[in-house]
């Protein structure tokens, strides 16, 4: 895998999910290879109907927030897994609507598991059941990571040199070949410093990954006075880009 690769992988695979339609038009022809992406979400908490730890009578059902957030990622997004109709959050629209060049959605490839495991020990419990879909040995997980399972569904060859990367989850291998193990990384600016610079990405994939950075944005963003972060980061990376 070169960084030229893997940047029209992340694009096309939706791994910049949250950006704009038109970073999947690279994903508009078939890839040569396969790929397998898992991603984690934290929290998930207030869709449990339980018991409220608040006062009774005092509060009228839960209050979840929503209508804390900009307008644009209030409404849910309604996307059709296999017979049923689920609601997906706005920041998913990447991944459900046909972008620009003709790219089909990426829902239909998606499968989605929503509360894994509610029954754990510990946080980390759960987060070891998530991670090989075994139940843990109290909060030592069992079994390989599902990321290490599926790394072993392609031969390994000379150009393939990350074939399983794990980003700010550990990574386990149980029973394969040391090769499948994860690399771990931090954060996903990580593994640009473990790939071959390659050739250039040329000029429509340097102006779509502009514009994928350029359409994130944050939920929250109306809430701050004066300056906004995103203002910021936007102010840095024109710097970056001018260097």
């Amino acid at each position: 895998m070169k960084r030229r690769t893997f940047f029209q992988s992340l694009l096309g695979a939706g791994a910049f999910a949250a950006v704009t339609p038109r970073a999947l038009r690279l994903f508009a022809d078939e890839p040569e290879d396969q790929r397998f992406i898992s991603l984690y979400f934290n929290g998930g908490w207030d869709v449990l109907l339980g018991p409220d730890a608040r006062r009774p009578g005092e509060y009228a059902g839960l209050h979840t927030g929503y209508d804390l957030l900009d307008e644009a990622y209030r409404a849910p997004l309604e996307v059709q897994l296999g017979d049923s109709t689920v609601l997906w959050g706005a920041s998913m629209r990447a991944l459900t609507q046909s972008g620009a060049g003709g790219a089909a959605p990426h829902s239909s490839l998606c499968t989605l598991f929503r509360s894994v495991n509610m029954n754990p020990v510990a946080h980390p419990a759960g987060r070891a059941y998530m991670n090989t879909f075994r139940s843990p040995s109290g909060v030592v997980p069992r079994g390989s990571s599902l990321g290490t399972v599926m790394a072993t569904g392609g031969g390994l060859s000379e150009g393939l040199v990350l074939p399983n990367v794990s980003i700010s989850l550990p990574s386990f291998n149980e029973a394969y070949a040391p090769d499948y193990t994860g690399v771990r990384t931090s954060t996903a600016p990580d593994i640009i410093d473990l790939l071959t610079a390659g050739e250039s990405l040329g000029n429509e994939t340097e102006a779509l990954l502009r514009a994928a950075q350029d359409a994130t944005g944050s939920c929250v963003t109306r809430a701050y006075d004066g300056r906004r972060p995103a203002d910021d980061l936007r102010e840095s990376r024109s710097r970056v880009r001018r260097l």
